[in-house]
């Protein structure tokens, strides 16, 4: 077998075998990221030993990092960034911080000298962008409380780290203040760069190239675009990873990133592939050189100790037991970032094989379970309140009510013959906008700003969670004659029916459902009325296109375009005042 095809055959055999794991997870209904990362287990070291060229494979992974960083760049909003609270901020900060010190101490208890425990500090501490957001793409949460905070506290994380790597090349770099000072001007130089592209350069390019209507060309412009950042990068001394994210926040905010996630899509899913397989090829028995103790200890950091400190840190915020929860448990793995910080430092020979080699144990293993610990994250919520439902009262006294003070704004006198109105997003805000004036509305949500922006706003707001008692008691469910729950979360919903038909039998009860079997359960829990936006929709769209057809004029459709546009336009700048992060 001639040498030179041996990567291709490499590529082949990775293609191959994700693919077979890849259609073997959909038919028991497993996450694919678990698939390709037990393919490189098979065609590995330790499995059946057919790869290679690990050199170009290896190279060809960290590509793919860079590749699904630029997408993510791409879809970064700088608006955003610079919007980021100060509880995201703050409690990014103090995650990292807290897993770094009590990661460090750990090694060292356990003799690991100080650039290695420095090192496995820094990789254990971060959390993976990439895996989050790709599961709560999958799952449909980005717009969620939780994956909002997820997404927030994910890029302060990136940030952070983004600031450590280039430090990581000699731990000396840390206490030099030349090497500093010029990090910082390299840092500079990249990010004028990243703004004189974003405001000047890629607005022209990408205009003519999408105006070519020439998909080929849009193409490489994008990858032409990557590869100048990663250049730009490594000329500075800063990693592939950081380049490419900075040319994806290059792009962001342009009107033709679609079209660019479109054409680099393919390629993208590929080197990503490549990238989970050759985790998987990477596991060795090395790691079993080390105390069983030391391992476990390593695993409990990275599984128990990290989502924890999320945990802490969102209630702390006042963002609620159960989407504290699902925070911390979504946070239970280590960042694809940590996996170059451990490559550099194995090449450095900072830190050892067998260390390289537990650390990518874990990697593998932690991004494995995420999938299973927010797909079933609902389930764990509930059986971790059975569990600790004597301290939660507790916790919730220690941790959320001092973040909660001032997010709750009632009448003065006992509330009798209100509304009740659940869930204060854009449904929810309209419908007690429009009963403001007439009647007495009280709005509850569980997102803390929200709750905030709406008693800015002179309405009567309660924070809290569907599940607390406390809450229905401040809101005298007993004597409302109308609840209208607007939250989209149907086994919530459900629970709300349920228990105010428990408690106010002769309450209005008007709920929402996104499907025919979930306003059929609503209706037989206790609902009077299902509204389904989807079919109202639906019908919406039928009217109009019945317009259209009729007339065969598009003044039809455009004839109260005028005014529905400066509706949205007042609505979204007042949304904007309301709710800013």
């Amino acid at each position: 077998m001639a040498a030179e095809f041996a990567l291709l055959l490499d590529l082949g055999i990775i293609a191959i075998f994700a693919t077979l794991l890849a259609y073997f997870s959909r038919l028991i209904r497993q996450p694919i990221i678990v698939a390709y990362i037990i393919a490189g287990l098979i065609i590995g070291p330790i499995g059946l030993g057919l790869i290679t060229d690990s050199v170009n494979i290896a190279i060809l992974s960290e590509l793919g990092i860079a590749f699904l960083l630029f997408t993510i760049g791409i879809e970064t909003e700088v608006s955003k960034l610079l919007r980021i609270g100060k509880t995201i901020v703050i409690g990014a900060v103090l995650q990292v911080a807290l897993t770094i010190f009590a990661t460090f101490e750990a090694m060292q208890f356990f003799g690991v000298g100080f650039t290695e425990a420095t090192y496995v500090a820094l990789i254990v501490a971060f959390s993976s962008t990439a895996v989050i957001v790709k599961m709560l793409s999958d799952m449909k949460q980005i717009s969620t409380l939780h994956g909002r905070l997820l997404i927030g506290f994910m890029l302060m994380q990136d940030v952070l780290i983004i600031l450590a790597m280039p430090l990581l090349a000699n731990i000396s770099n840390i206490v030099s203040t030349s090497m500093l000072l010029r990090l910082a001007g390299n840092g500079t130089i990249l990010l004028v760069l990243t703004l004189i592209a974003n405001k000047f350069v890629f607005p022209a390019l990408f205009r003519y190239s999408s105006k070519s209507k020439s998909s080929e060309l849009l193409f490489l412009t994008s990858l032409s675009a990557c590869f100048a950042f990663i250049g730009a990068a490594l000329v500075l001394n800063f990693s592939i990873a950081i380049g490419a994210f900075l040319a994806g926040i290059a792009l962001s905010g342009l009107p033709y990133t679609f079209e660019v996630l479109n054409s680099i899509k393919g390629l993208r899913d590929f080197l990503v592939t490549v990238f989970f397989v050759s985790l998987g090829m990477q596991i060795s028995a090395g790691f079993a050189e080390f105390n069983l103790a030391l391992i476990i200890a390593v695993f409990v950091l990275v599984i128990l100790l990290k989502p924890a400190l999320f945990f802490l840190v969102s209630l702390l915020a006042g963002y609620g037991y159960r989407t504290s929860i699902f925070v911390g448990l979504a946070t239970a793995q280590i960042s694809e970032f940590s996996f170059i910080i451990a490559a550099s430092g194995l090449a450095a020979g900072l830190i050892s094989t067998d260390m390289f080699s537990l650390l990518i144990l874990v990697t593998a293993v932690s991004m494995a379970l995420t999938p299973y610990l927010m797909k079933y994250s609902e389930s764990i919520y509930l059986a971790l309140g059975r569990i600790f439902r004597k301290f939660r009262p507790v916790i919730e006294r220690a941790f959320l009510n001092r973040s909660i003070a001032g997010l709750e704004n009632l009448p003065g006198k006992e509330l009798n013959g209100h509304i009740i109105v659940v869930g204060a997003g854009a449904l929810g805000s309209n419908i007690a906008s429009a009963l403001q004036n007439s009647q007495k509305v009280i709005v509850i949500d569980h997102d803390p700003e929200v709750v905030f922006g709406h008693i800015s706003r002179k309405f009567y707001a309660i924070y809290g969670n569907v599940e607390s008692s406390e809450l229905w008691e401040k809101a005298n469910l007993e004597k409302a004659k109308l609840l209208a729950i607007t939250i989209p979360d149907f086994e919530r919903a459900l629970f709300l029916v349920q228990h105010a038909r428990k408690i106010n039998r002769d309450i209005a009860i008007i709920a929402r459902a996104h499907y025919y079997d979930e306003a059929l359960e609503l209706y037989n829990k206790g609902a009077d009325l299902v509204i389904m936006p989807e079919i109202i929709s639906s019908n919406v769209f039928l009217q109009n296109i019945s317009k259209f057809l009729e007339s065969g004029k598009r003044s039809a459709l455009t004839h109260m375009q005028d005014e529905y546009i400066e509706f949205l336009k007042e609505k979204a700048a007042e949304q904007k005042r309301a709710f800013k992060l």
